[in-house]
């Protein structure tokens, strides 16, 4: 699998180093945030939720068998989501 990301890119720390900033900064506007663990009740201190800069190749055949499942899993978060006995049980464990 080749690299999805032009060498030259790569290569270029500067470039890294301002889109990692920007990357954050739009991660703080639209609030891909979390909780750190020292303090799970508190949102006074938070940090960015894990992300990539870039998209990350996958091989075809995982990229497939993603697809084919996703219409049932789909299926299946609908059909929990609306299943109040099932969720109540479930969280209250």
């Amino acid at each position: 699998m080749a690299n999805a990301i032009p060498e030259k890119t790569r290569m270029n720390t500067t470039l890294l180093e301002n889109l990692a900033e920007v990357a954050k900064d739009a991660a703080l506007l639209k609030g891909v945030l979390m909780r750190i663990q020292e303090t799970p009740n508190s949102s006074e201190l938070v940090t960015y939720a894990p992300f990539t800069l870039f998209p990350t190749p996958v091989p075809e055949a995982v990229f497939s068998q993603a697809l084919a499942v996703q219409t049932h899993f789909n299926t299946l978060v609908d059909k929990i989501s609306q299943d109040a006995e099932f969720l109540q049980d479930a969280l209250a464990r």
